[in-house]
């Protein structure tokens, strides 16, 4: 074997076992990482004013991590600017899954298209954790509304031209959107006002400065039965069977389908193995008897998918969302 050859054979074996070395140590950190996680205080940012459906699925949530993880697990409201406000707090925190976004459509499938100046990218500063669960969405009145039905609604609208209101939980959400569609498909001249977060809305009804809300079932649910509020419809084809309220088809409507999915986030770059540890965990914890009953109150159907399966919604509704945005025209 000449000197050349020896060399060359010298460089290539060693080469092999600088190979196997990094695949090793890579491997050792990755389980190390996912072994010690987490090893400080928790953060589950919510986009959104506290109060809400989304507020308390967290607050659920952070209540029964604190308890499998031992640390503190605090649930932080930063609502405001179409969730890029809340949304941006994960996406530029540092990068150990430590800090959770719990968010809806408006986030990852809705704000890319209508929003215009934004360097914000949620499909590439935010890394899938887990589809939390899916929640319809209805349209409430006060108790003492004249209004008693959706047709008794629509035909308000009619015959009033921009004098009937109802809220939305954010600008440019999926609700503001399919209510707009719909309201100019059918030529209604509906004032839609954007609050942040339910709670907000609430009192403005009440107190009759506001017509209607229409919002996640969960989020009003409670003054439904304590008699303060009605439901007039839910907005999906079929009736549910988690209230006694009929689907908005029974008055002849259509394309009024509204479904909000809660998606967990974290902030991209963080290892994976943390992040499918905290997925399996929370997925887990969507399974507790009192987890599962928290949610039938909040009108909340659970999923629980892992991060890749997450990936892939977050995707197709991000492609869905583009269609409709690019149907409406609708810009912030």
């Amino acid at each position: 074997m000449n000197l050349q050859k020896a060399g060359f054979l010298n460089k290539f074996f060693r080469f092999v076992i600088y190979l196997g070395l990094t695949t090793v140590t890579g491997l050792f950190s990755a389980g190390a990482s996912a072994q010690t996680y987490p090893s400080k205080p928790m953060r589950i940012i919510v986009p959104f004013a506290a109060g809400g459906s989304t507020d308390i699925l967290a607050r659920t949530i952070a209540s029964h991590l604190e308890k499998r993880y031992g640390v503190p697990v605090v649930v932080e409201n930063r609502p405001g600017g179409a969730t890029v406000i809340g949304a941006s707090v994960v996406a530029k925190a540092i990068p150990d899954a430590h800090t959770l976004l719990l968010a809806s459509d408006t986030t990852y499938a809705i704000n890319p298209y209508v929003l215009k100046n934004t360097t914000f990218d949620p499909i590439k500063e935010l890394a899938p954790v887990s589809v939390i669960g899916n929640a319809p969405n209805w349209i409430v009145v006060a108790a003492n509304s004249p209004l008693r039905t959706f047709d008794d609604f629509v035909k308000a609208v009619k015959e009033n031209p921009g004098k009937i209101s109802t809220s939305v939980n954010s600008i440019g959400g999926q609700v503001h959107l399919v209510l707009d569609a719909w309201a100019k498909r059918n030529k209604l001249d509906l004032t839609i006002v954007p609050y942040q977060g339910v709670a907000k809305a609430v009192p403005d009804l009440l107190g009759g400065n506001l017509n209607a809300i229409c919002d996640v079932v969960g989020g009003t649910a409670r003054f439904v039965e304590d008699g303060k509020m009605r439901g007039l419809a839910i907005f999906q084809a079929t009736p549910s069977d988690l209230v006694n309220v009929p689907s908005y088809t029974e008055s002849g409507q259509k394309d009024l389908d509204i479904v909000t999915s809660f998606v967990m986030f974290t902030t991209a770059g963080s290892s994976q193995a943390s992040i499918d540890k905290v997925s399996a965990e929370i997925n887990s914890i969507l399974k507790e008897p009192d987890v599962a009953a928290k949610l039938r109150a909040l009108a909340i159907s659970p999923i629980g998918l892992n991060p890749t399966q997450t990936s892939a919604f977050i995707l197709r509704e991000n492609a869905r969302f583009k269609k409709i945005i690019e149907e409406t025209g609708f810009k912030l």
